[in-house]
């Protein structure tokens, strides 16, 4: 039997009603002032029983020193440079040790490593990559990494994945998953963020979730109305193979 994790990527609304609504939350601490730990373990705890968080790794450890969210973190210049690009620097050191810090205050089982279209397939980079999963201890928690960018071939990727025993996250509308240990789909929306999926494309990513267990968490501006739309069609889904086809 298929088991389907539906939420969105953050809360976007009141917790109490998060729960009510959906399976799994990826929380998505902010670079420049990630909660208290007593606050991830107060919300682990409210969390009704079954309910599962993953968690978005700190923005200080992926996107190049260069991206945005690095002007936004509070960090001085030179910690700034030290930013992304999986290096080994003090400053992806520390984001990673409180990545790790949440995830456990959280009971999360997978960290997503997501990764801009600036981040591509270059020696330097993948030697990044493969460095940073040998030194960033985890205790059992798997890593989900999400590059983004044509320059990322399906090649390329499976081979990585395999060989770092990577998630591949992936939007399936945009691409096939190329290592689903388990499927988790990140959907940015078909056509950009303000794209709300019609109910044929919900159908389709329904049909694509044949693993025992898969993710879904939707990222688009219409990411909590899709949600509870694929939380329908999950549901309908499950009735009708229960009855048995006519």
């Amino acid at each position: 039997m298929t088991t389907i994790r539906v939420g969105t990527c953050g809360f976007g609304t009141r917790h109490a009603e998060y729960y009510d609504a959906f399976d799994v939350v990826e929380f998505q601490p902010t670079m420049s002032r990630p909660p208290p730990l007593a606050a991830a373990q107060r919300w682990r705890a409210e969390a009704p029983d079954g309910f599962e968080f993953t968690l978005k790794a700190l923005a200080a450890i992926t996107p190049p020193p260069r991206n945005p969210a690095h002007r936004r973190s509070g960090l001085s210049d030179t910690q700034r440079a030290r930013c992304g690009d999986f290096r080994d620097t003090p400053v992806v050191r520390k984001a990673w040790k409180t990545t790790l810090e949440l995830a456990h205050a959280l009971e999360a089982r997978l960290v997503i490593l997501p990764c801009p279209a600036s981040f591509t397939p270059t020696d330097e980079n993948i030697g990044n990559l493969t460095r940073f999963v040998q030194w960033a201890h985890r205790d059992r928690i798997k890593l989900g990494w999400e590059p983004r960018g044509i320059a990322w071939t399906d090649e390329i990727v499976g081979h990585l994945c395999r060989e770092l025993s990577l998630t591949h996250v992936v939007d399936p509308f945009q691409r096939p998953c190329m290592r689903p240990r388990p499927p988790y789909y990140r959907l940015h929306g078909i056509s950009g963020h303000q794209h709300e999926h019609t109910d044929d494309e919900l159908a389709e990513l329904r049909e694509r979730c044949s693993a025992e267990l898969t993710y879904c968490l939707f990222k688009n501006a219409s990411m909590a109305a899709d949600a509870r739309r694929f939380k329908g069609v999950t549901r309908s889904t499950l009735q009708r193979d229960t009855r048995g086809s006519p």
